[in-house]
């Protein structure tokens, strides 16, 4: 009877309490390649930032030709590289996983909230949520070690803060991404 009632028990679960299993090494070093190195932040939200600072002019040192263009991007590639860096190195070291887990069932409010709390939070060794001290600690890095190649007009540490905003707004789309990820290709294969 107690076999039946755990397997009742278990099977109720919502689907985001899943048995969790902490990253091997080498799931977290393809992690790190695939999430640093893909194509989609090469050739789509890559060029997509750099083409919209370029139309911004920021930084206006930069200009507004192919060239500053072309700064703007690899800008983008080295920030990128260095905060997965950071997160991943850290996180090998403190057992946080630096993965997106969707929830993909229940209300789109519920859903919409676990995706704005993964993008503070991260999952550890033992299954639970904490504060995500290595994705902080990767994005903080990600930002302030730009003072070391960007333009003066953009290094002060009011622009390094507003860019910590800004990569967690990042972090909260790439979630919804994720999350809706079925809903969304179901969309356009229906066309």
């Amino acid at each position: 009877m107690r076999f039946l009632a755990s397997l009742i028990f278990f099977a109720l679960l919502p689907s985001y309490a899943q048995v969790y299993s902490p990253m091997t090494g080498s799931e977290r070093a393809k992690y790190y390649v695939q999430d640093t190195f893909r194509l989609r932040s090469f050739l789509l939200s890559g060029p997509a930032v750099a083409g919209m600072r370029t139309w911004q002019d920021r930084p206006e040192e930069w200009d507004r030709t192919w060239g500053g263009f072309g700064k703007r991007y690899a800008a983008r590639v080295a920030v990128n590289t260095i905060s997965n860096s950071t997160e991943i190195g850290l996180g090998a070291i403190w057992k946080e996983d630096p993965r997106y887990f969707p929830k993909a069932t229940g209300k789109l409010s519920s859903r919409i909230g676990e995706a704005a709390r993964q993008a503070v939070l991260s999952r550890y060794a033992n299954g639970n949520y904490y504060f995500g001290a290595a994705k902080a600690a990767g994005i903080v890095a990600g930002s302030f070690t730009q003072k070391l190649y960007m333009p003066d007009s953009v290094i002060s540490n009011r622009d390094c803060t507003i860019r910590i905003g800004g990569y967690y707004a990042g972090r909260l789309v790439s979630n919804l991404f994720v999350e809706f990820r079925p809903q969304i290709r179901k969309i356009f294969r229906r066309k």
